[in-house]
């Protein structure tokens, strides 16, 4: 009976280790069509300005990139073109839609993370990342400027605590820095740390 109890301590030690906070928990993403594998923009948009256009279209490829790769998870993503430098780099934007349940509320109480793969077509790009109120004061929770390069990778921002509800909110990337190409793909907007 000893040797019973021993061994099934064992197992359980193992399987407890195994299940431990090492193992990545699995999240909710909170973002309408993140991978653009719908084949289709919608739910996204995006805006330009009087100087400077924004055009984002669904693809399978990143075509006539400097370093060719495909999408850096499924079928599709999305390519990015801007015009011309604006104005201000936060008169032109690529916007993501919040599920429906999150009704654009960030809610309080809650620290968010953003996580997304940016890969430029030549070059740089520069992007603004910006979880934020959407009307004025446009306050941000957690903006950052990130420059992506011609290979994909991952970049993140994670909010604080929200102290009160935050409605309207949204998710944009601000780009009117320059005259750019470039992709998205594999975006996420989840509760809690990166």
């Amino acid at each position: 009976m000893r040797t019973r109890s021993i061994c099934l301590a064992a197992v359980l030690s193992i399987g407890l280790a195994w299940a431990g906070p090492g193992r990545a928990q699995p999240i909710t993403n909170l973002l309408q069509n993140p991978g653009f594998e719908t084949g289709a923009l919608s739910p996204w948009g995006s805006y330009g300005s009087a100087v400077a256009t924004v055009t984002s279209t669904v693809v399978r490829d990143c075509a006539d990139a400097d370093v060719p790769e495909g999408p850096i998870e499924g079928s599709y993503c999305l390519h990015v073109r801007v015009s011309a430098p604006g104005a201000n780099f936060y008169d032109g934007a690529v916007s993501p839609a919040l599920v429906a349940s999150e009704g654009g509320t960030f809610k309080r109480g809650t620290k968010y993370t953003l996580s997304l793969f940016f890969k430029s077509k030549s070059g740089s790009a520069t992007i603004n990342i910006k979880p934020q109120l959407a009307q004025t004061p446009w306050t941000g929770f957690g903006e950052a400027q990130v420059t992506a390069t011609d290979k994909w990778a991952e970049y993140h921002v994670t909010t604080p605590v929200m102290t009160d509800d935050v409605r309207p909110a949204n998710i944009t990337f601000h780009v009117l820095f320059q005259a750019q190409e470039f992709w998205i793909d594999d975006v996420k907007w989840y509760e809690g740390d990166y």
